[in-house]
């Protein structure tokens, strides 16, 4: 029986979650502002130490994120989840302390930002490594909508709220407030009921049930993210992330045993893997024993060579980096664009990108229908391709009316980045097996996050030769041609991207065929 509409909401488990992570975001958003005005304010740091501050809080992505992947596929993801925020509170409460106490340096500052990044990147792995035990597949549109949705709105109100706290109280009271949020997310997943967080295994094959039928979902249910375009934030803007994303990459076509073997039926009794035995977790799970478990190494190749195995997974992930580069330049640059190459007023230039950054929210909102009603695959080209040459409004922006131009391509930019960041989510989350999926996710967040440094310095480069509008023109056109490539994969025939049983079943290729009607 179908759930009405807004039903999600009213289960128990998934509305704390969405509680817990909407929460969450906004204090995330709030400290994109209150850090680097911490920064400037009480510690009267320059552009050099604001821009380190913001290559620390990425910089854990290329450090750790593979063994992260890992990681999250050995432990209990709800409880990797509550560490995760349970530590970024702890860092973040230190700033104001040390502020109150006189004792806050540049040091500590950025030292803060990358162990508050480090925790981030745990927790963005296993979220999308945890939320398909929690969700149905019936229900896994809706899922990804409403965190989409509650994400896009976090970009546009958190900044905003983080410069009013910092008028009335200080820079240092809006890190206070982001570290209460993440107390507020940790105290949401205790609340969750039990039986969500299936321990996950790590042994060399995934476990198949005696009579090896596949499952229809990945781990009880398709998981969901923020997304993993961190645009302006593209989506997870990162990519977001969507939230950070983070929440954004995805799967891919189907081929037959692309999970390296069988996964079990729901209730069915595991098997050993070739390697050796499977033992019972404290909740009744199995688990591949210590002895048994494959080394560090060969587990990080495995995510990354699931991610290789197929065209349309290289090119989504290919399209979602070269975007996320072109956008967060210009990202980079459409302050500066806007009060200095065109005299814009300050407060004018925010209130553009404020209704620019609206258009997230419609994203989110259409994402879901627009699937039911075109399909996933549809719905994702459009959403890239289609989309994509509003962005080309943004250089012809400028003083006057001409605002409105630079407000409506960012509008219909990001509407269609936040579509593309559901469909994307909702992909992997159905495609990847349960137990490569955080190290399909970390292996992905990294090569796509990992572009968002390069696209600011690009940014700031061609700026400095050229200008600020030719920038900002070149900046516009890569991210216009950076989807065509998906016109050569197979997201140009199919309606609906294929799902996990799709992808274990010998007779892949015919099911895909059957799935363009």
């Amino acid at each position: 029986m179908r759930r009405p509409v807004g039903g999600l909401l009213r289960t128990r488990n998934f509305a704390l979650l969405w509680v817990g992570q909407s929460t969450s975001a906004v204090g995330s958003a709030i400290s994109t502002v209150a850090l680097p005005l911490v920064a400037v304010s009480t510690l009267h740091a320059g552009p050099a130490m604001v821009a380190l501050l913001t290559a620390a809080t990425w910089l854990p992505w290329l450090l750790i994120g593979l063994p992260v992947g890992v990681w999250v596929d050995r432990w209990p993801r709800r409880r990797t989840l509550l560490v995760a925020d349970i530590a970024s509170a702890a860092v973040l409460v230190a700033v104001p302390l040390a502020a109150w106490a006189g004792a806050l340096s540049a040091t500590m500052l950025v030292v803060a930002a990358l162990l508050a990044g480090a925790a981030g990147v745990f927790a963005n792995v296993a979220f999308n490594a945890f939320l398909p035990s929690l969700v149905g597949a019936e229900d896994l549109m809706e899922g990804n909508a409403r965190l989409q949705t509650s994400a896009s709105v976090a970009l546009v109100v958190g900044p905003g709220l983080g410069g009013l706290l910092a008028e009335a109280t200080g820079a240092v009271s809006g890190v206070l407030v982001d570290a209460v949020t993440f107390l507020v997310s940790a105290a949401c997943l205790l609340g969750l009921r039990s039986g969500p967080d299936p321990q996950p295994l790590t042994g060399d094959h995934p476990p198949a049930s005696a009579g090896h039928q596949p499952r229809a979902s990945v781990g009880g249910g398709p998981p969901a993210s923020v997304g993993d375009r961190p645009r302006a934030s593209v989506g997870g803007g990162p990519c977001a992330s969507v939230g950070g994303q983070s929440r954004p990459s995805a799967g891919d076509r189907p081929r037959a045993s692309v999970g390296g073997g069988p996964p079990a039926s729901v209730g069915g009794q595991p098997r050993a893997s070739a390697g050796g035995q499977l033992r019972a977790s404290a909740g009744g799970e199995p688990r591949a024993s210590a002895g048994d478990r494959p080394g560090m190494l060969r587990q990080v190749a495995e995510g990354i060579g699931f991610i290789l195995r197929g065209r349309l997974l290289q090119a989504m992930l290919v399209v979602a980096a070269v975007t996320n580069f072109a956008m967060l330049g210009i990202t980079a640059l459409r302050v500066v664009f806007l009060v200095r190459a065109e005299g814009t007023a300050p407060g004018t230039a925010g209130l553009v990108i404020g209704v620019g950054s609206l258009g997230a929210i419609l994203g989110a909102a259409l994402a879901s229908p627009a699937s039911r009603r075109f399909g996933s695959a549809r719905t994702y080209l459009a959403a890239n391709v289609a989309a994509a040459p509003f962005v080309l409004l943004l250089p012809l922006g400028g003083h006057g009316w001409r605002l409105t131009l630079f407000a409506a391509g960012s509008f219909l930019a990001l509407a269609g980045a936040t579509m593309s960041n559901v469909m994307t989510m909702t992909f992997r989350g159905s495609f990847v097996p349960a137990h490569l999926l955080g190290r399909v996710t970390a292996a992905s967040r990294i090569f796509v996050f990992g572009t968002i440094p390069f696209g600011a310095a690009t940014a700031g480069l061609l700026a400095s030769t050229l200008g600020i509008r030719p920038a900002m023109w070149i900046l516009a056109v890569v991210y216009v041609v950076a989807p065509l490539p998906l016109l050569a994969t197979e997201a140009r025939t199919l309606r609906d991207f294929p799902a996990r049983d799709t992808a274990d079943t010998a007779d892949a290729a015919v099911t895909c065929r059957a799935r363009r009607a």
